[in-house]
């Protein structure tokens, strides 16, 4: 009974990274001087076309190429580009054989357990990975945080 429980909890938490932040991930952008506009390129679907600072920009965490352009009349535009990592979330799918071997439920001692545990943590675990790949979850952008300061344009 608690192999049986244990499994179904694997398999309802094996999408860590899309469980906990989805596939969308927020960029907080500022600038001096403040009220400049922000334009996003190539930041995937659903993600914020344009916002003033200092604000919060959505972007979506599969894009490859995205940019945020500040920009305000007076001041020579800036362009940020961000570039996306592996998220430390997406380990919580290997998590899955370690929770059950350390979890106390299986003890790990015997081969058919870790042989157990390795199979069914490498299936969910492995699920998890494609699930949040395939959201694009398993992945952040960086900088998540953007301030620059404007310089005044030449005239």
């Amino acid at each position: 009974m608690r192999k049986l429980l244990l499994l179904c909890c694997v398999v309802a938490f094996a999408r860590c990274a899309t469980v906990h932040h989805g596939p969308m991930q927020r960029i907080h952008v500022g600038s001096d001087p403040a009220g400049a506009t922000v334009t996003t390129k190539e930041c995937g679907a659903g993600a914020t076309k344009i916002a003033h600072t200092d604000a919060v920009v959505w972007v979506n965490r599969r894009a490859t190429h995205c940019a945020l352009t500040i920009s305000a009349t007076g001041f020579e535009p800036q362009t940020v580009e961000l570039h996306r990592e592996v998220s430390p979330r997406t380990a919580g799918n290997a998590n899955a054989v370690r929770g059950m071997c350390y979890g106390d439920v299986l003890n790990c001692r015997s081969f058919g357990d870790l042989l157990a545990a390795v199979f069914f943590g490498g299936i969910v675990g492995g699920a998890g990975v494609g699930v949040d790949a395939a959201t694009g979850a398993m992945f952040e952008q960086q900088p998540n945080e953007v301030h620059v300061e404007l310089v005044p344009a030449s005239q």
